[in-house]
């Protein structure tokens, strides 16, 4: 029994953790605002937009819209750290999914070494048991990293429409003007420099 509580107990943790990370980092809810966003002007979404980090991010360029490099560099910061999320998070899954095998590979084991010797048929029984706890968790680990990559993708992208949407039609061409060394850069440049990050 001891051997099926660890293929089990261990894959049903997993399985958990494994979700609950995946629900953290696809952020349906910020997703949601975002879509919003896109789709209406940001100043009818009230309280729920402005507490949101692509509210935050909105209200800061507000502030910094006449200083162009610290304008480039908020949303490069804000991209940066989407990027180091989904960087964290691809591994997750996969991880969770060798971990809960293993769990129900040394379920198994831990079955037939404590009831070979009383009844080798109650022991092979047992241990499949444990064995089946830890490749169940395995596959409900592999499924949940599946959805948690789409959901990545859809807040990656999601962004990066937001970033370009902010570009378009939060500045004009003159606020992202730069002067430089004997020239101007323009909000092509601008965009150049997110799209890099973007990519």
């Amino acid at each position: 029994m001891l051997g099926v509580l660890l293929g089990f107990g261990t894959s049903l943790l997993l399985s958990t953790v494994s979700w609950r990370t995946s629900r953290v980092l696809a952020d349906h809810d910020e997703c949601r605002i975002i879509e919003r966003c896109l789709a209406e002007a940001p100043e009818s979404q009230g309280d729920i937009f402005r507490a949101s980090k692509p509210g935050a991010l909105v209200l800061e360029l507000g502030r910094v819209r006449r200083i162009p490099e610290q304008a480039i560099m908020l949303l490069n910061e804000a991209l940066s750290e989407i990027d180091w999320a989904t960087r964290r998070g691809m591994p997750a899954a996969q991880l969770c999914a060798r971990a809960s095998l293993t769990a129900g590979i040394a379920g198994a084991c831990t079955e037939l070494a404590l009831r070979v010797q009383a009844s080798p048929v109650h022991a092979v029984s047992w241990g499949l048991v444990a064995l089946i706890g830890g490749v169940a968790g395995s596959v409900s680990c592999t499924v949940i990293g599946q959805r948690a990559t789409l959901g990545i993708s859809r807040r990656r992208r999601l962004w990066d429409e937001f970033i370009q949407w902010i570009l378009n039609s939060q500045f004009r061409q003159p606020e992202l003007g730069v002067p430089g060394e004997g020239d101007t850069f323009h909000l092509q440049r601008a965009r150049l420099n997110v799209q890099d990050s973007i990519r």
